[in-house]
Formats: structure tokens, C-alpha cells, sequence
């Protein structure tokens, strides 16, 4: 348990190093069309690879982050690697598919995260048709009496 905790503590305490030295890095999950079996887009997801802690799954860090509302600073990070590596990719002519990026509740509490996208793709002269964007579970709003996830009033 005291071992949780301390794991817990140094993931908020270091959250901003790891961001600036890189120890988060972004991985890009395949998403293949089944119908054809070609790749159609990606998928970014975040992984730490911390150098006292070794790797550390999303697991260890994403809810804790969320309850913190931190995860907003993960995800800014990931706008930004995401568009800069496409970027990159268009400057290297290499193939391009769509890459979705999760943003989660703590986003749109702490920050503006459309606005940061759309600054991040001005800035690097993307298409809008190469980002798509993805509103995790976790997003969903609590029903407080009852306990079950619900969507926001007016919302499908």
C-alpha cells in the first residue's frame, strides 16, 4: 500500500520533468480496415519510460492524473508530439494516415483543448483531415445519486 502511494507522489512530482525531457513518448497504435486489412490511421497513445522507474504503463499514471485533474498536461503534450511527428513525416515525404488523439473530462476543465489543437496544427500547416479527436470514457459525467456514467445533458 505505502508503495502505491510513493509511486502515486513521485508520478505528480515528476509529471513535468517527464514531459520536458521526453521520458513520455508517444506510440502509435495501427488501426487497419478490416474489410481490406490496410492501414487507415493511427492511434496515439502515451507510455512513460521514466529513468528511476523503468517503464510505466498507462494504467499507473492516467487515472491518477485524471483524478488530479493533470492529464491535461499529458495530453497538450501529445497534441504537440502528434502534430510536430506528422509534421515531420510530410517534410520527409512519407505516407500519411489520420491520427486520433484522446483528450479526456480534465481537459476541458483545466484548458481550452480545441484551441490548443488548432494552434498546434496552424503552426505546424496541417490538414484537419489528418487529426481526429477522441473524447475517452473517462469523460463522461458521473451520476452522482445513481453512480453510472451518463453523457451530458443534450448530449448523444
Amino acid at each position: 500500500m505505502q508503495e502505491k502511494e510513493e509511486l502515486k507522489q513521485y508520478l505528480i512530482d515528476h509529471l513535468d520533468e517527464a514531459i520536458e525531457k521526453h521520458y513520455l513518448q508517444v506510440y502509435y497504435q495501427p488501426v487497419i480496415r478490416t474489410l481490406t486489412g490496410r492501414l487507415c490511421g493511427a492511434e496515439a497513445l502515451i507510455r512513460w519510460i521514466d529513468p528511476v522507474k523503468g517503464f510505466l504503463a498507462p494504467g499507473d499514471f492516467i487515472p491518477l492524473f485524471e483524478e488530479m485533474n493533470l492529464s491535461y498536461k499529458v495530453d497538450r503534450y501529445v497534441i504537440q508530439e502528434v502534430t510536430q511527428g506528422l509534421r515531420g513525416r510530410i517534410d520527409k515525404g512519407e505516407k500519411l494516415v489520420p491520427v486520433s488523439i484522446n483528450l479526456s473530462r480534465a481537459d476541458f476543465q483545466m484548458m481550452d483543448p480545441l484551441t490548443e489543437l488548432n494552434k498546434a496544427m496552424r503552426k505546424n500547416g496541417l490538414r484537419w483531415s489528418l487529426v481526429r479527436v477522441e473524447i475517452t470514457e473517462s469523460a463522461l459525467s458521473k451520476d452522482v445519486a445513481g453512480g453510472h456514467s451518463q453523457l451530458p445533458p443534450g448530449r448523444l
